[in-house]
């Protein structure tokens, strides 16, 4: 395992149109977004969980928006 991707990185890895339909399609499917509350503690705990879905969606397949939250 090579070290952490730049910003400049996951912007290129996130421009893929490839990438995107992936991120797309994982997010469609129920089984992926189960394991991902369940894996992570902080969205396991957190009410709402399954309903902040859509948003981090959004994020992970705008570039733009992906740079608005890096930046934060």
């Amino acid at each position: 395992m090579g070290p952490p991707m730049d910003e400049d990185g996951i912007r290129r890895m996130m421009s893929d149109p490839n990438v995107q339909q992936a991120v797309n399609e994982a997010f469609n499917n129920p089984d992926f977004v189960n394991m991902l509350i369940q894996s992570n503690p902080m969205l396991r705990n957190m009410p709402g969980a399954r309903e902040m879905m859509p948003f981090l969606r959004q994020v992970m397949s705008n570039p733009a928006m992906m740079d608005q939250v890096m930046q934060m």
